[in-house]
């Protein structure tokens, strides 16, 4: 552990107690097997035990006998019931509400379908269903903090919402009306988080998708077009956290050079292919029509995939990638649709290219682990 210069006892003891929540998050340990791996003397480990056992943030578990003749040991884990924290996705015409306990798992669940608008009524229908969850399922359980998955930049440090046009309906006024409102309402720490980042940071902690792959790029094919990196095994953001902005890529169509949003995502396709047949066709009925091999849907949304990939290809010629990871709706087009593009980008460079292992719950895993480490940080003063 690394102690800084003037550093008094309380703050090391804070140190340490999180550094010890921080690896039990990750597996259970015995005090000599916590004491290793984070250079704390074993005497310290069992002071700190000790406080974290009373305040109810660890407990102990069945006894670990080491070999035949071993003194026994306890192994230690955190306390799932401590606390718990909400995790609320806003993106793709839906809001996804969960609730998670303090190892990060999520325990309770609403979704709020097919909505048109971002506007006020979702949201103060959002803090209502979260309201009848807690009093569910949390009525003695204390609520910590919120995290919200955002569809847009979003300042990484901050939260602030730099450009987000889902929202627009309720930002043009208050650029921090959603943090307020909630905050408001639920009186725990808010923060926002681009939701392509916090889907990375879903799919890292479930595993199977990124399984033996240190850089890879995860693009999301939704009513938006997003993506997020990983390099050599960490999430890489950028400088103020907006790496990722695929779709603002130029691609050129028809004569035209235009954003790669505006000719690849689900809402580009639905736009599309209502103006062609002059119908108001949802998503669901679209991808019906593309399994049902209509001709014209079909076309398009293979066009899409081929340009797509090519953008795709391009990319992993700067960067060198181990793999490429496709989730959102756009994963409905099945493997056809990954075909084409799993072509495009093999025209340069052999790499592996899947579909997501967990689908449409990656980001609102992400937002349940990363707002467990804000709690968690905040109750030790990090």
């Amino acid at each position: 552990m690394v102690v800084k210069r003037g550093q008094n006892l309380t703050g090391l003891r804070e140190n340490n107690s999180y550094a010890i929540l921080q690896r039990l998050q990750k597996k259970k340990c015995t005090a000599c097997e916590l004491a290793e791996e984070l250079s704390i003397s074993t005497a310290a480990v069992s002071i700190i035990m000790s406080e974290l056992i009373e305040g109810g943030y660890v407990i102990s578990n069945a006894v670990k006998r080491q070999g035949k003749t071993g003194r026994p040991q306890t192994e230690y884990s955190v306390n799932p019931n401590f606390g718990c924290v909400a995790a609320i996705s806003l993106a793709d015409k839906s809001v996804k509400i969960g609730l998670a306990d303090m190892c990060g798992k999520l325990f309770s669940r609403a979704n709020i379908d097919d909505i048109d608008e971002f506007d006020s009524s979702v949201f103060y229908e959002t803090v209502i269903k979260l309201k009848d969850l807690l009093g569910k399922h949390c009525e003695n359980i204390p609520l910590f903090g919120i995290e919200m998955a955002i569809p847009g930049k979003i300042e990484k440090e901050t939260g602030e919402i730099i450009r987000s046009y889902q929202f627009n309906a309720v930002l043009k006024e208050d650029k921090n009306y959603i943090k307020n409102l909630f905050q408001k309402h639920f009186g725990v720490p808010v923060k926002l988080n681009n939701d392509l980042f916090l889907s990375l940071i879903g799919e890292l902690e479930q595993g199977g998708s990124f399984d033996e792959m240190n850089n890879v790029l995860l693009v999301h094919v939704g009513v938006g077009l997003g993506s997020a990196m990983v390099f050599n095994g960490v999430p890489y953001r950028g400088n103020r956290g907006l790496a990722g902005e695929i779709g603002l890529i130029n691609v050129y169509e028809n004569g035209e050079t235009k954003p790669l949003d505006t000719v690849s995502s689900l809402l580009s396709i639905r736009k599309y292919i209502n103006t062609a047949y002059g119908e108001n066709y949802t998503y669901d009925e679209i991808f019906g029509l593309y399994s049902n091999g209509d001709e014209r849907v079909v076309e398009r949304v293979c066009h899409t995939a081929k340009v797509l990939g090519n953008v795709i290809k391009d990319l992993n010629e700067v960067l060198d990638l181990d793999g490429i990871v496709i989730n959102g709706g756009g994963v409905k087009f099945g493997e056809k649709y990954l075909e084409i593009i799993r072509s495009e980008v093999k025209r340069s460079n052999d790499v592996k290219i899947a579909f997501s292992c967990i689908l449409d719950d990656a980001e609102l895993i992400g937002a349940a682990r990363r707002g467990v480490e804000r709690a968690i940080a905040r109750r030790f003063g990090q």
